[in-house]
């Protein structure tokens, strides 16, 4: 079975709050794939951090991390993002709430949802800081295998996205960033990247994702990237 994108959806919850949520906007196929990611700014840069915990009212908490990034991007303020996975979902209506724990500042949820996908891949993680803002961010490579995509996500505090990268579509910009996938995307070791209309400092994460019937209908240890970029 292909990999299909059928449905996203996007709300911020203010200025600051320790819950953010989003209905889709038509009810979920029962056994698709549903991602949520969720980005947020502390309210220190120092930390104690917010965690984040992702249910809905279709499935309740079944959702397991399959990338996170928490460190300082900017300068200024911590800039975070966390995606989540939950597969063979319940069908019908679906409302998605993610809980933080602790107040933090513009929280942000994206859920999409997605057939023939069965769950996020593994491998080793890449960390990388560069020195310079890019209006080109990038992560490394990711190995794909035969029916399998890439999910990817971006935040930046100083640019928005214009374009997807090379082969992949853009399904949410969000002002401050931008959510991509290459839905069964070519096999080998594929590069990860989007276009910003400025030079900005970002925090990229990103996951295989796994097609059906590759690895079963339950998600397996996480399959990350993660970039950071100091502005200052």
């Amino acid at each position: 079975m292909a990999q299909a994108f059928v449905q996203r959806a996007a709300n911020t919850a203010g200025a600051s709050g320790t819950t953010v949520a989003q209905a889709y906007s038509s009810g979920n196929t029962g056994g698709n794939c549903l991602i949520a990611v969720v980005n947020w700014v502390e309210t220190s840069i120092s930390g104690p951090f917010s965690t984040v915990t992702v249910a809905d009212t279709a499935n309740g908490s079944s959702y397991t991390s399959a990338a996170l990034s928490n460190n300082k991007i900017g300068g200024f303020s911590n800039w975070s993002e966390q995606a989540f996975i939950l597969t063979g979902c319940n069908s019908g209506a679906n409302t998605v709430t993610a809980t933080f724990s602790t107040t933090v500042n513009f929280p942000k949820i994206i859920v999409l949802e997605y057939s023939g996908v069965s769950g996020a891949g593994t491998a080793s993680v890449v960390s990388t800081t560069v020195a310079n803002d890019s209006t080109t961010p990038s992560t490394g490579n990711l190995t794909v295998g035969s029916g399998q995509g890439i999910f990817a996500s971006v935040i930046t505090p100083g640019g928005d996205v214009t374009t997807a990268g090379t082969n992949y579509t853009l399904r949410e910009d969000f002002g401050s960033g931008g959510v991509q996938d290459w839905l069964n995307a070519t096999t080998g070791s594929q590069s990860i990247g989007m276009n910003l209309n400025v030079a900005s400092a970002y925090g990229f994460i990103a996951f295989l994702m796994l097609g059906a019937g590759a690895g079963g209908s339950q998600i397996s240890w996480v399959n990350r990237h993660r970039k950071f970029v100091n502005k200052r």
